[in-house]
């Protein structure tokens, strides 16, 4: 991603910043570190400790864009945060990223920076589609709730229950 964003700075010449939020681990540090020299300048991007989740509210609804480059993940509460925030977003085209999203996304491979910059130039330079993933993002996360999760956890155990 800082890659891409990087690209995106200096192909469209705009004054793009990202910020990244939460912990790193060892080996995404090494990489982190490598990362940052091939860059001139870092000025535009803003390492963000882990917050609270009451604190992340204020971030989501800060940014223009969210950017989710996960390719694995068990169940992506952090994409759902940012569906709720109403964000568009350009998302990972894993699994399961992509059954949550659906289309109220811009989805890129995330081995490749060529391919989440495009996603984000897109989301930049289409004021119309921007808005459209946003609402379709907000809309589809009110499809997930931790109440109608256990409902349905409940419904299938009882069903199964059932069955014997």
């Amino acid at each position: 991603v800082i890659m891409a964003v990087d690209f995106l700075r200096n192909k469209l010449n705009l004054d793009i910043h990202l910020n990244l939020i939460g912990g790193i681990s060892n080996t995404a540090s090494f990489i982190l570190k490598k990362t940052l020299k091939r860059l001139k300048g870092t000025s535009w991007l803003h390492f963000i400790k882990p917050l609270p989740n009451q604190d992340l509210v204020m971030h989501y609804h800060s940014a223009d864009i969210f950017v989710f480059a996960s390719s694995i993940e068990n169940f992506p509460n952090i994409l759902l945060e940012a569906m709720a925030s109403g964000l568009p977003i350009a998302c990972s085209n894993r699994r399961p990223m992509v059954d949550i999203i659906l289309k109220a996304g811009v989805l890129f491979e995330p081995d490749q920076i060529e391919s989440i910059a495009h996603a984000i130039e897109k989301l930049i330079s289409d004021d119309d589609l921007r808005v459209r993933i946003a609402k379709e993002a907000y809309d589809l996360s009110s499809l997930y709730s931790y109440e109608k999760m256990s409902e349905a956890t409940i419904g299938f155990l009882q069903q199964i229950s059932n069955q014997k």
